[in-house]
């Protein structure tokens, strides 16, 4: 793939990001305050807009070695949707961006727009991040199934994985979801092993406690431009769950 600065990626768009930032928190406000709508059929906004800062970007993709072409890249909360258009750009990915945020999703495909226009413009190559990336407006706690559905049409000749920097809230009200499609499966019966819906999950600054096989962790340092006071952001590649089938119907054993 052609070169690309994760960097100036976060700069061009640091105008933009302020504003979304100030939107979103307006849109969250008016749904709090919303006494016409059923609160079972309001979207959770359980979560900020947290733009990746480009160094955890970075960290997050060196931490999937493996994702090329034939693989598609979620991004749960996806925001302004910088993850998936530096993920494409260096990778070569498919990616599928949800957020709850109808100004999120405008933003996410805006960008995807901008990008492709300029790199075609100043790299002589034809614009296909809208080839590859698709955007939802969809909350996935109100709608249990979709991370599963998503999953499920987007495996074909390759794997899927899991990109999620939300908050805690969030992260919790989605575990069983996560979990149930990050389990691979062994036969001791017939000696076989089915692979895991999910290749692998990504968590940055905020993690599932107490994940049953653990995780590979890294340290992202903070941006320049973030601030004396901001922190190094910990990237955690989750390891896959396995579930070994009994020998006896009905009978399964968790590592």
């Amino acid at each position: 793939m052609a070169r690309f600065d994760v960097t100036e990626l976060a700069r061009r768009y640091e105008e933009s990001c302020s504003e979304l930032e100030e939107v979103h928190l307006d849109w969250t406000l008016d749904i709090s305050m919303d006494d016409e709508t059923a609160d079972s059929e309001k979207p959770s906004v359980l979560s900020p807009f947290l733009p990746s800062q480009s160094s955890t970007l970075s960290t997050m993709i060196n931490m999937l070695p493996e994702l090329g072409p034939e693989d598609c890249l979620i991004d749960v909360g996806c925001g302004d949707g910088r993850v998936l258009v530096a993920a494409t750009r260096l990778t070569g990915c498919r990616g599928v961006g949800v957020d709850v945020s109808p100004d999120c999703i405008k933003a996410a495909k805006e960008m995807m727009v901008a990008e492709d226009s300029s790199h075609a413009a100043m790299a002589g190559e034809r614009a296909y991040l809208k080839e590859r990336l698709s955007w939802l407006c969809a909350d996935c706690t109100l709608d249990k199934e979709l991370l599963g559905r998503l999953v499920a049409a987007n495996r074909g000749e390759g794997k899927v994985y899991l990109y999620l920097y939300i908050y805690p809230t969030l992260l919790d009200k989605l575990r069983p979801e996560i979990e149930a499609l990050s389990y691979a499966s062994s036969s001791a019966t017939h000696g076989t092993e089915s692979e895991a819906a999910v290749a692998g999950v990504v968590t940055a600054r905020y993690h599932f406690e107490g994940w049953k096989s653990g995780f590979v962790s890294s340290k992202a340092p903070p941006d320049l431009s973030a601030g004396p006071n901001e922190k190094f952001v910990e990237v955690r590649r989750l390891n896959p769950l396995r579930r070994l089938e009994a020998a006896s119907p009905g009978l399964q054993e968790n590592d």
